[in-house]
């Protein structure tokens, strides 16, 4: 509500909270949702669902959509100079960083999504598939597309709490397997994570992903093949300069 375009509907999805989070949203303005009660056990996809929930509510002439997590606060300007870059770049979807977390090549937490693209180009139309990797495979699904995101690095917002260290490496194994990664890009995954000290996440990584009986489609297979090309032609071009 402090942002300096208008962000209309508001919806407020609660997943079952025992607080007043209900109430203070209403107080604010925002339309409230109950999530349904969850199908899954599997954390990921239980957000998954919850974030459809709301997703379900859009009407369908919108321009864009904006999620945002409960604890992220955003700056007033953060919505709008995201979508002016996004429209002049011809971006479908794109997101800030979160102060102190890590910068990544692929959007990820709060972002903001072409909602016409969504609903024309998405499977399912305007909502998250409910996969493992609900999040990447919309991003690769543009990619696959031809389509552009980003990850704007100065547009910066604020976790109302310390970003959380804990990964659920078994279900992110899952989503490894779902989205069509192959072992390799497992591997150094895994070595990464245990570069960090985090020897049980990284085995938790390669087991859940090597169990999984998780089918992926046959185009994220093929994509996940040329991203790997084009990033050790990449790393090789580097060394070799």
């Amino acid at each position: 509500m402090n942002q300096t375009i208008d962000i209309d509907p508001l919806i407020v999805v609660d997943d079952h909270s025992d607080d007043e989070t209900q109430t203070c949203a209403r107080d604010a303005g925002a339309e409230v949702i109950t999530a349904p009660r969850h199908r899954n056990q599997a954390r990921t996809l239980r957000i998954c669902e919850t974030v459809n929930r709301g997703l379900g509510q859009m009407p369908p002439d919108l321009d864009y959509v904006m999620i945002v997590g409960a604890d992220n606060i955003i700056p007033p300007s953060w919505s709008e100079e995201m979508i002016v870059r996004m429209a002049r770049n011809g971006v479908v979807i794109g997101s800030g960083r979160v102060r102190g977390s890590k910068m990544t090549r692929t959007p990820r937490g709060s972002r903001i999504v072409n909602y016409q693209w969504w609903i024309e180009e998405g499977d399912p139309p305007g909502l998250y598939r409910e996969v493992y990797c609900w999040e990447t495979y919309l991003v690769l699904l543009a990619w696959q597309k031809g389509y552009r995101t980003s990850v704007y690095e100065d547009l910066v917002s604020s976790p109302m709490r310390p970003v959380s260290s804990f990964t659920d490496w078994r279900d992110r194994g899952r989503g490894m397997r779902q989205c069509g990664a192959n072992i390799l890009q497992v591997y150094w995954r895994a070595v990464g994570i245990a570069a960090t000290k985090d020897i049980c996440g990284a085995a938790e990584l390669l087991t859940s992903y090597l169990e999984s009986d998780l089918e992926s489609d046959d185009w994220l297979v093929s994509l996940q093949k040329k991203l790997i090309r084009n990033r050790l032609g990449a790393r090789l071009r580097s060394i070799f300069r």
